[in-house]
C-alpha cells in the first residue's frame, strides 16, 4: 500500500487511496507517479503495444546498465587506536 505523499498525480495533487490501498488519480491527469526516493530502476511497459518487443528492449537496457556499472569505493578510515 503506498504511503500518503509517496506518489502524486500528474497535476501534482495527492491521489486517493481506495479500500484495497490502490492509489488513483481520477480527474487529475492520469495514473499516479512514484516520487523518486533514491536510486532504482523503473521501466513503464504499460504503453507497449508489443509486449515481447518492449520486454526485450528493457532487458537489454538493464544488461547494458549492469555490465557498465562502476562504483567508487572510498578508502576506509584508519583503525582507531
Amino acid at each position: 500500500m503506498p504511503e500518503p505523499g509517496s506518489v502524486l498525480c500528474p497535476d501534482q495533487t495527492v491521489p486517493v487511496l481506495n479500500a484495497p490501498g490502490n492509489a488513483y488519480c481520477e480527474g487529475h491527469g492520469g495514473n499516479p507517479q512514484l516520487l523518486a526516493r533514491g536510486t532504482y530502476c523503473h521501466f513503464d511497459l504499460t504503453t507497449q503495444t508489443d509486449m515481447a518487443y518492449g520486454l526485450r528492449q528493457v532487458v537489454q537496457q538493464i544488461r547494458d546498465r549492469v555490465a557498465g556499472c562502476s562504483y567508487v569505493v572510498p578508502v576506509p578510515p584508519p583503525p582507531m587506536s
